[in-house]
């Protein structure tokens, strides 16, 4: 990974998987100027307008960026990065090359325009049996903002195989071509990743966020949602979100959509006294009614397992709901429960439940302290409980009873609740790991809606973080 916050050949400038540091080399040819590049606030600046000829470049280089050792061979590469708006003036081009040693092996580049050729992205020739760029090109964005670039490779051989580029994480292809006579490395052995400007008849300016690269596999986008580095921070089309949008009954299958595109679905409560009949989904919206239970012994809650890292600490998560209480009076809203444990260990737990109850009017987070007595501590109680609003929980845990926990309200800036405790309320048994929405209580009635709950294990985010990275099938996202 490179995250521009150093220039390219500074020593650590990458982090190469397993932990190790690395950089990149200056290129090697006449003509290289590592003047035209600066790097400022987390960006790689490279712009070779100010040179008097066009001859000079400035271009930094990674050897043995990918594996050798045969073919088949795959390999991702994903970059945040934009051009300029400057008429016929060449963005910034990601270059890679895959040889054997010994070999001349395939080479893939991807080069951001406007240029004197068309608006968009030019993927080098790829064919080199085909004359000129004509059938390599995707143009219906601009390249002028920053968008995120994945360049999904597999080659089957030396001169053959499949590439593909994604544009922000959506899950067609802007190009993909299968060929069996690939551009070739300009010389025998070439296996590298290069970043700049390499071109030496034209100019060329534009701005990197940060590069990220692997080896392992020809990934699809859907595959490495949540999974990107997390100090990347949130990445359009690549957040790790887990989904229930309340379409389906939350035991149905593939009620649930995970992180990564697989399917699955919450369980109804096991304890005695678990009742699914008080559930209902009717246009998008889960609602949970006990009050016409005889008694106030049953619940209406359903549980997903292991919805949160069982490993080890520090961990962090992310959870946003849109919901919303009743108006009865002393008549509890709905829960969200979560407990975040390792595997046989007992670990934090953290339940919102929706008020008016006969505590007070507005949201109750828990006990959170168990050594406090009460929950005089844990609640927020200025806006209506009767509406939809949208709830964030964001937590990170230092230790099974150390940690930080935030509620937010509407994506606004500054929590509702916020703690910082060392004593956090445990989970009632060891190796509980769950998320549950719905109704849990044994002492009351209580009645509520749910539109959806998303939730990651990426990060403890703030709304604004995540601002503008909700999935897309959620409807109603107020203040996101």
């Amino acid at each position: 990974m490179y995250s521009a916050d150093k220039l390219p050949t500074a020593a650590g400038s990458i982090t190469l998987a397993g932990g190790t540091a690395g950089q990149f080399n200056l290129c090697a040819s006449a003509g290289c100027n590592a003047s035209y590049a600066s790097v400022s606030s987390g960006i790689l600046t490279v712009d070779t307008t100010t040179e008097s000829a066009i001859t000079e470049q400035s271009y930094f280089q990674l050897d043995n960026a990918f594996k050798t050792g045969g073919y088949p061979k795959s390999a991702t590469v994903i970059a945040r990065m934009r051009g300029n708006s400057v008429t016929n003036l060449k963005g910034l081009t990601i270059d890679t090359a895959f040889s054997e040693p010994g070999e001349s092996g395939p080479r893939v580049q991807l080069v951001l325009l406007p240029n004197n050729h068309s608006t968009g992205m030019y993927a080098g020739a790829l064919d080199q049996s085909l004359t000129g760029d004509q059938n390599v090109y995707s143009s219906d964005f601009d390249t002028t903002v920053y968008h995120t670039y994945q360049l999904s490779v597999t080659f089957t051989s030396a001169t053959a195989g499949t590439v593909r580029v994604y544009l922000d994480g959506a899950a067609t292809p802007i190009l993909e071509k299968t060929l069996s006579n690939l551009k070739q490395a300009t010389a025998v052995g070439q296996n590298y990743l290069r970043i700049g400007e390499e071109n030496t008849s034209e100019h060329a300016k534009g701005d990197f966020d940060w590069v990220i690269w692997s080896s392992d596999a020809a990934y699809t986008p859907a595959q490495l949602a949540g999974a990107l580095p997390a100090t990347l921070g949130p990445v359009s089309g690549y957040m790790g979100w887990n989904t229930y949008t309340a379409d389906l009954f939350p035991t149905a299958t593939d009620s649930i959509t995970l992180a990564g595109g697989s399917a699955s679905q919450f369980n109804l409560c096991a304890s005695a006294g678990c009742n699914a009949s008080y559930a209902s989904v009717a246009g998008g919206i889960l609602t949970v009614d006990t009050t016409a239970e005889t008694a106030v012994t049953e619940q209406s809650y359903f549980q997903l397992d292991n919805a949160f890292k069982t490993g080890g600490y520090p961990k962090s998560a992310t959870l946003i709901a849109r919901m919303r209480g009743n108006s009865v009076t002393n008549l509890k809203g709905l829960t969200i429960d979560t407990a975040f444990s390792q595997t046989g260990l007992s670990g934090p737990r953290v339940q919102l439940q929706l008020l008016p109850d006969n505590h007070s009017t507005g949201m109750y987070a828990g006990a959170l302290d168990q050594s406090l007595t009460g929950d005089q501590n844990v609640y927020s109680s200025d806006f209506d409980t009767t509406v939809y609003h949208t709830y964030q929980l964001s937590v990170t845990f230092t230790s099974a009873t150390a940690g930080t926990v935030r509620v937010y309200l509407d994506g606004a800036a500054t929590p509702i609740l916020e703690k910082t405790l060392s004593n956090l309320k445990q989970a009632t048994a060891v190796g509980q790991n769950y998320l549950r929405i719905g109704e849990e209580t044994t002492s009351e009635h209580a009645k509520g809606d749910i539109d959806w709950v998303i939730w990651t294990n990426e990060a403890a985010y703030t709304p604004a973080q995540v601002s503008g990275l909700l999935p897309a099938a959620l409807g109603s996202i107020s203040g996101y």
